[in-house]
C-alpha cells in the first residue's frame, strides 16, 4: 500500500523538477514491492534505491522557470472589527 503512495509522490516530484528518473524510481519501487512475495522483489527494491540516489543527484541547480515561487507564510491577519450593531450586549 505504501508503495502506491511512494510512486505517486515520485511521479509528482519528477514532473515538477523535470527529472524523469524519479518517475522511473517510483515505478521500479512499486514493482519491487509487489514482487517481494517471491523474494525477487528485494533485488528490485535495491535497484530502486540506487535509482533514487541517482535521481537526487540529477536535480538541476536552478529550478525550471515555469515553477511558481514558493509561498511564504506569516502570522495570520488580525480579525476585522465588528460593526456596532453586532457588538457584545450588556
Amino acid at each position: 500500500m505504501s508503495a502506491i503512495f511512494l510512486r505517486r509522490s515520485y511521479e509528482r516530484i519528477g514532473v515538477r523538477l523535470n527529472v524523469n528518473m524519479f518517475q522511473t524510481t517510483g515505478l521500479v519501487y512499486l514493482i519491487g514491492a509487489a514482487l517481494t512475495i517471491v523474494l525477487v522483489g528485494f533485488l528490485i527494491l535495491l535497484i530502486a534505491e540506487i535509482l533514487q540516489i541517482v535521481a537526487f543527484f540529477s536535480i538541476p541547480e536552478q529550478l525550471p522557470s515555469s515553477m511558481p515561487a514558493q509561498q511564504t507564510w506569516g502570522p495570520p491577519a488580525p480579525p476585522a472589527p465588528m460593526p456596532p450593531s453586532q457588538g457584545p450586549t450588556q
